[in-house]
């Protein structure tokens, strides 16, 4: 107990928050704002997880091509181990720009503007390396601009906001009321 009458909110409900990701080609991947994991192997699949507590968190992607084929990001999220569907790229959640937006943008969805990243689907072809897991959890590869003409945006911002326990932020804020009832 923190001394505020309230049951110790945003920790009893610490769920750890896994970024299950690839890109064609590298990535640099944030939680909050804080660096979790890259890879520049995009035909291999990466799992980075962070601990979260209740309320409203960012994760975020910076993506690059490196060899001026294609481009891509494709990613979906669990939390607390359950797959969450609506945090899948491609399922209308992420958002998506070819300029960082302004400063913080990995804390804060609103900074990096964007598209929402349903209309953000890539059409390319990765033809026989399309990585399954992630394609068979319903994620669709995305980016802003054309994936076949990536010299014409090399880099790639990613956003989502992601919900954790919600029920004990609500079950804080109604704690809160009836005590000042």
């Amino acid at each position: 107990d923190d001394g505020d009458g309230l049951v110790d909110e945003g920790l009893d409900c610490r769920y750890e928050v896994e970024l299950e990701v690839t890109a064609d080609d590298e990535y640099i991947a944030y939680a909050d704002g804080s660096f979790i994991g890259a890879n520049d192997d995009w035909q291999e699949i990466n799992t980075h997880s962070t601990f979260l507590t209740a309320g409203t968190h960012t994760i975020a992607a910076e993506v690059f091509d490196n060899y001026n084929v294609y481009i891509g990001f494709l990613a979906s999220i669990y939390v607390d181990g359950t797959l969450e569907p609506a945090y899948n790229t491609g399922a209308g959640s992420w958002f998506a720009a070819s300029t960082p937006g302004s400063t913080g943008w990995m804390n804060d969805v609103s900074l990096l503007g964007g598209v929402v990243d349903s209309s953000a689907l890539a059409s390319c072809n990765w033809g026989s390396y399309w990585p399954a897991d992630l394609l068979n959890n319903g994620a669709h590869w995305i980016f802003n601009g054309s994936c076949n003409s990536p010299s014409s945006n090399p880099e790639n911002y990613f956003a989502i906001e992601v919900e954790v326990c919600p029920q004990a932020v609500m079950s804080d804020s109604d704690e809160a009321e009836e005590s000042t009832a």
